[in-house]
Parts: structure tokens; C-alpha cells; sequence
């Protein structure tokens, strides 16, 4: 069955939050123990300096994911998990409930109980998220606050909790959690306006794997019910 929404009609329709809940990070990172003060002998900069260095050479990452949010009011939300493709603006993210899909341009989003497909133009606010912008830009849009070491099953991390120089940010501090082997980030903690939390864990990281086919684009499956809300 496939509807098709006028969009004069349907304008105010919008499946952001709907995204935002799948993907408030569609790319964030993970949790660890703060530690010692990280030595002079390796600075903060230095440090900022590594993570840009290893992510300037990576054009896709595949990995398994945990997302857990924490309300302002220290509720938790309900924990999603799967896994996602990232490359550029382009993000495919798969749980069991969902299939969050977008090429830069167009989204879909795949509800897999209702077999139903949103399709929307591609839209980009303030409030969402998105790791490959915030590692282009993070060492002019944030400043360092606080560097430490720290372990994670025994393996050795670097900690650097950034706060956003732009008073108007929506998100207020980021916390990377980066392996100290291969600068490699393996959780990001997110603090927005609200006070609310998003922790993103990672596991199983690729970087630069070959991918057969197009990940950034979505083909409904049989019988779907297909919603198009695209001007």
C-alpha cells in the first residue's frame, strides 16, 4: 500500500522527534571511570590533537551501539541497542524495532511491528546530534575543561570533558571517552539545554571496512505501508 501525503496539507507533519529519539545523537560515544590528572608530558591539546588526527583519515565507521538517555529529572529512558554505518552525513542505524536510514538528502525511517515506512526530506536542527559535524568542529566550537585517564576492562582511556564556547549551543558539555591505543572513541556522554544525558557506547568498531552495496538508502519491504511526506 503506498499513501501519498500532499504536502500543503501534511506540512505541519513532522517525524523529528519521532528521528531525534531514534537518532538524538545519530552519532555519539562512552562510559568510563575518571582517573588520574593526564600528565603534562601529554597535554590536553595534544590529546585533541590525536582524535583529530585519527578521524581526519576516517571516511565510514561500523560499529554495535548502546544508547541510554537520562531525563533532566534522572529518569531513564528506555535503552536502545544495535547497530549503525555512519559516513559523512550519511547514517544507516538498525534496532530491532527500528531502521533509521538517510542519504543527506532524504530519510527514511522503517518501523518494523507496523511494517511502515516514513520517507521525509532530510532536516537538520539544532537539537540533533550529529558525531561527523561535531568532530569537524568541536576544537573551535568547545574548550577543554577537564583531561584525565581512565580504564575500561583494564584498558587504558583518555577522558577530555569539552564545554561549548556559544552560549546559544544546545548542547552545553561533551564527554569523550577515547581508547589511548588508537584514539579511538568508544563513548560520548552529551549534556543538552535541558539537563538531559545521552550516553552512546560503542563495541565492534570498524574503521574504513568495505561495504558491498548502498547502506544510505532504503527499499521497503513487501507490503509495506509507505508514508511520503517529501516536498
Amino acid at each position: 500500500m503506498h499513501t501519498v501525503f500532499n504536502p500543503q496539507i501534511y506540512r505541519k507533519i513532522t517525524v523529528r522527534a519521532y528521528l531525534n529519539k531514534l537518532f538524538y545523537c545519530s552519532l555519539c560515544i562512552f562510559v568510563l571511570f575518571s582517573g588520574q590528572q593526564i600528565s603534562s608530558a601529554q597535554t590536553a591539546d595534544e590529546l585533541v590533537q590525536r582524535l583529530r588526527t585519527r578521524y581526519d583519515a576516517v571516511e565510514l565507521m561500523r560499529a554495535d551501539f548502546t544508547q541510554q538517555t537520562t531525563s533532566p529529572f534522572g529518569e531513564l529512558m528506555p535503552q536502545n541497542t544495535g547497530t549503525l554505518i555512519l559516513e559523512g552525513n550519511n547514517y544507516r542505524v538498525e534496532t530491532d524495532a527500528q531502521t533509521f536510514v538517510t542519504n543527506g538528502s532524504t530519510t527514511w525511517v522503517y518501523d518494523t511491528f507496523q511494517n511502515q515506512v516514513i520517507i521525509n526530506d532530510f532536516v537538520q536542527d539544532e537539537a540533533t546530534f550529529v558525531i561527523s559535524d561535531f568532530l569537524d568542529t568541536f576544537h573551535l566550537n568547545y574548550e577543554i575543561i577537564e583531561s584525565t585517564t581512565s580504564y575500561l576492562d583494564g584498558i587504558k582511556h583518555y577522558k577530555l570533558r569539552l564545554s561549548s564556547r556559544v552560549p546559544s549551543s544546545f548542547f552545553k558539555e561533551v564527554t569523550l571517552h577515547v581508547r589511548d591505543s588508537d584514539d579511538v572513541i568508544t563513548e560520548m556522554n552529551v549534556l543538552d539545554v535541558n539537563d538531559a544525558v545521552l550516553q552512546f557506547s560503542l563495541d565492534q568498531i570498524e574503521l574504513n571496512p568495505a561495504i558491498e552495496g548502498n547502506p544510505f538508502t532504503f527499499e521497503p519491504p513487501s507490503g509495506a505501508d509507505i508514508i511520503d511526506l517529501r516536498s
